[in-house]
């Protein structure tokens, strides 16, 4: 095995903004692009507000959804943080810190092509779905605010973001790293670390420019 930090890989919706699919009259709809059948019918993703920053204890945090999905129909499965490098000892314990969570989205402009949207570095990542008391939804990833970035549209599209065939999610939105995925994490730490472009996390869409995407499939 590798010595690396702690990183788990979560595929969400697509959106330009995350930030909810509707911020009043300001700002126009941000519609989530998936293959869920829960999005395809309402319209709505638990992973909308991924990167909007909100209170935690005074301080500026994004509260991260990913599902889970569930083996019975009834019971959200739980994200094995044993799995996670580095977290083999708490099979026992309800989360894991100081893990870099990176986000991946299916592009909706190349069929089947999947790319990284955005990351957290230092996140907690929780075994079960939490409830807090200032969030009006179930969330399972934390992190503060300055250690989130939100990649823009345009750069999610380029070569360095897009995952190889190699690195396949199939039907789950969780992955942990296999032995097998050491030259593509290599390369993609890489990135990440090297990266001091914009960051949509600050960022909202503007209604007077007509920002906007609703993704016909």
């Amino acid at each position: 095995m590798w010595n690396w930090e702690k990183i788990l890989f979560c595929k969400i919706s697509y959106m330009n903004w995350y930030k909810g699919i509707d911020n009043g009259e300001v700002y126009k709809k941000d519609i989530p692009y998936s293959k869920n059948a829960y999005t395809m019918r309402t319209g709505h993703a638990g992973e909308e507000y991924n990167f909007k920053i909100q209170n935690l204890h005074g301080n500026e945090a994004c509260f991260g959804f990913v599902e889970t999905k569930s083996t019975n129909g009834k019971e959200a499965n739980q994200i094995h943080i044993e799995n996670i490098i580095g977290c083999k000892d708490l099979k026992d314990e309800v989360m894991a810190d100081d893990v870099l969570v990176v986000w991946f989205a299916p592009n909706p402009s190349k069929k089947n092509a999947i790319s990284v949207v955005g990351w957290y570095k230092k996140a907690v990542v929780f075994r079960e779905y939490q409830s807090f008391d200032n969030i009006e939804y179930d969330v399972n990833i934390l992190a503060w605010a300055n250690d989130c970035v939100l990649l823009p549209d345009g750069k999610r599209r380029r070569l360095e973001w897009k995952i190889p065939k190699s690195f396949n999610f199939g039907e789950a939105h969780v992955r942990y790293p296999k032995p097998e995925d050491k030259e593509y994490i290599i390369r993609l730490m890489n990135n990440i670390n090297n990266y001091h472009g914009d960051n949509w996390l600050y960022r909202y869409p503007d209604k007077t420019k007509g920002e906007n995407n609703v993704y016909i499939t």
